[in-house]
């Protein structure tokens, strides 16, 4: 008998023990832990998760709906162009990250660099033809709403120019763009139907910037960018694949 209540008592032990570990490692704590920057850009009509870990519910407000917009499970979306302050708590802590919404991804300025280099900065192309085009976002979607290509030209394995294909409804955000970024210097008659403006970047002056509308099948603002060194960039060059013909 006293065996038998010994061996009782030590599995009641036992399990008392287990229990209490149990409870121990499930503890809630009231840490709320972004894993990003606190200072983020979005291109229009993108969205993006954001990397919040939180043992309680966490709630996401935006300063500006109409800018970014917040959803429960933690996704923002690029809405307009503007800036927004993100605020997230989880009932104990607060954080909170700042977005700028951008028209478009603009192709890096860096021109003279390689081809390895601008792999760097925006991943493998979507499509290229040999080391000398470089295509991006060539398929629907495409970057956002506003834009759905970006072309960077190469020669000799040296960056010399880039296109950006913009949706023509959106001509009122270009304008906008041009009109806080760069200085317009002269228009110039490419051919019978094609007139060409011109913009000099305004924090880096060798930056050339050619606006054309209505080009392309599609009818679309075509931007094309190169270092005011080179001479022969007065034309963009005709790279650009219809969307659905390009296998990624």
């Amino acid at each position: 008998m006293r065996n038998t209540i010994l061996i009782a008592l030590t599995a009641l032990l036992f399990s008392f023990s287990a229990c209490n570990k149990k409870n121990k490692d499930n503890i809630l704590t009231t840490d709320l832990t972004y894993n990003g920057k606190d200072s983020i850009v979005m291109v229009f009509g993108n969205k993006k998760k954001l990397n919040v870990e939180s043992d309680y519910d966490v709630t996401y407000k935006s300063s500006n709906e109409y800018i970014v917009a917040c959803h429960s499970n933690g996704e923002i979306e690029a809405k307009s162009i503007g800036n927004a302050t993100i605020s997230f708590n989880n009932g104990y802590q607060k954080h909170e990250i700042h977005v700028e919404v951008i028209l478009f991804e603009e192709p890096t300025f860096d021109f003279g660099c390689t081809g390895m280099h601008i792999k760097s900065l925006f991943g493998n192309p979507d499509y290229n033809f040999g080391d000398s085009i470089f295509i991006y976002g060539a398929h629907d979607p495409g970057y956002s709403k506003a834009c759905w290509q970006m072309d960077f030209f190469l020669k000799d394995n040296t960056y010399i120019q880039s296109d950006v294909y913009i949706r023509s409804n959106y001509e009122a955000l270009v304008n906008k763009y041009l009109s806080d970024y760069f200085s317009f210097d002269s228009i110039f008659q490419a051919n019978d139907s094609t007139m060409v403006y011109m913009y000099h970047n305004n924090i880096s002056q060798n930056v050339v910037c050619g606006k054309i509308y209505d080009y392309n099948q599609w009818g679309d603002l075509c931007l094309f960018y190169f270092d005011n060194a080179e001479k022969t960039a007065l034309k963009p060059r005709k790279a650009t694949l219809p969307f659905h013909d390009v296998v990624k």
